[in-house]
């Protein structure tokens, strides 16, 4: 008839027949985000630096890189119909930051963007924030360190969380991909 699937973590040569395929899986850790006592921040993984991690992953694989790039440039397609408006600075257009946004949503599961208020409380910039600088605070709030992985774990600025109804200074924008059971 078919053949018979058998997936053990401990395979020995008993196991083998010629009716069986036995599939070893190796056992990857999934990253635990928590609160630790003394940090203001929710750490990314045991060591704090998972972002870090899933962005080696991407640079280290061309064909990893290939696939993700290829999904996001599907995503986005041709953009938003007006989406060459400049939205800072760094002559940026909306269309710019938002692919930055769907790399990030398929490489983290997320993307962040800084909103900058003028004083009218009107937006005035929107900028991409990089993934691998921020930590979320357990009240809501945003870390920003330009490298975790340095030597001192403090970060460098605390900005808010976006918030319409409060339109001042800096505000960080989340979006989290749905998972499913999460």
């Amino acid at each position: 008839m078919g053949e018979v699937i058998k997936i053990e973590q401990d395979i020995t040569p008993a196991d083998y027949s010629p009716d069986i395929i036995v599939l070893k899986f190796a056992d990857s850790k999934v990253p635990v985000f928590k609160e630790v006592r003394n940090k203001d921040y929710i750490e990314y993984g045991e060591d704090n630096l998972y972002p870090e991690y899933l962005t080696y992953l991407f640079n280290k694989s061309a064909k990893h890189n290939a696939i993700i790039n290829g999904k996001a440039n599907y995503i986005f397609g041709k953009g938003y119909e007006n989406g060459d408006i400049i939205v800072n600075r760094l002559n940026e257009s909306l269309n710019d930051i938002t692919k930055k946004g769907i790399l990030d949503v398929e490489i983290y599961g997320g993307c962040r963007y800084e909103v900058i208020y003028n004083r009218n409380g009107r937006v005035a910039e929107i900028y991409h924030s990089d993934f691998n600088t921020l930590r979320k605070g357990k009240d809501g709030c945003f870390f920003y360190k330009e490298i975790w992985k340095s030597f001192s774990r403090d970060p460098e600025l605390v900005i808010p969380a976006f918030n319409p109804a409060k339109p001042v200074g800096s505000q960080i924008f989340e979006y989290n991909e749905y998972r499913p059971g999460g």
